[in-house]
């Protein structure tokens, strides 16, 4: 049933209330669907593309287009994202098929899939992806604070959440010299961050910060310890309420491109 004009303009009300309201900022929702809704594999073809395009910038910032092509090899991101030519042809085509908001103005928003175009040449083993400037410079500031050292490792993550424990490392890691590259978090915020409801920290521990702690004692420059905090309970046993990270750093791998 169609809707009235009322409810058209409540409708466009709600929607509005998604969108960061400041030029050129990409939604809430994609920047938290980066690192929750996206899966690991996808993540990883999109590191490296971008990490790709941050060297070609630097080497021609005077050629800066609107719409960037990012020219690949086809068996050298297969061979650094641990994935085969059939599952590098579906994760891109999900790209493809992703819609990303951005507020050009207070009254007008432009909707872009994450890239553009690609095409395959089987001949020569190169993938040619097409990305739209606007898009690429906001994934730029996702991913740059990571160097290309820092790429390679992330590459090589098995466990989901690994990413999204990573942004939170570099995060801290980025504190002033003299404060502790440590942070507090309520145990409900991790379940929020992680997209998880597990009932006790016992399981989510097991289920979650070991396996991201593991993930990232092999394969990032940064890892973690972490400790507990927990308030005593009338009855019971004391109950965890914050659990604290400290960044550790992690022995470096060599280059990526």
């Amino acid at each position: 049933m169609a809707l009235t004009p009322y409810e058209i303009l409540q409708k466009q009300k709600e929607i509005k209330k998604d969108f960061v309201n400041k030029k050129g900022k990409i939604s809430n929702d994609f920047v938290n669907g980066f690192m929750s809704n996206t899966n690991l594999i996808t993540l990883k073809i999109l590191f490296y593309i971008v990490g790709k395009q941050h060297l070609l910038d630097q080497a021609q910032i005077s050629n800066i287009k609107k719409r960037e092509q990012v020219k690949l090899s086809v068996s050298n991101l297969c061979k650094e994202c641990d994935i085969d030519k059939k599952t590098l042809i579906a994760h891109t085509k999900r790209m493809l098929e992703t819609a990303i908001t951005m507020v050009d103005t207070e009254e007008e928003l432009t909707v872009y899939a994450l890239i553009s175009k690609f095409t395959f040449q089987y001949n020569n083993d190169t993938v040619i992806i097409d990305i739209y400037r606007e898009i690429l410079d906001k994934l730029l500031e996702v991913v740059i604070p990571y160097t290309i050292v820092d790429i390679k490792n992330i590459l090589s993550l098995k466990f989901k959440h690994s990413m999204k424990m990573i942004l939170q490392l570099e995060m801290i890691s980025r504190y002033d010299k003299d404060l502790a590259k440590r942070k507090h978090y309520m145990f409900e915020e991790l379940q929020l961050l992680f997209g998880t409801n597990y009932k006790t920290y016992t399981a989510f521990k097991k289920n979650v910060l070991d396996k991201i702690k593991n993930d990232l004692d092999q394969n990032s420059n940064l890892t973690f310890v972490f400790d507990t905090h927990s308030d005593l309970q009338k009855v019971g046993r004391p109950k965890i309420s914050k659990v604290i990270i400290d960044v550790v750093d992690n022995k470096r791998q060599g280059t990526l491109f």
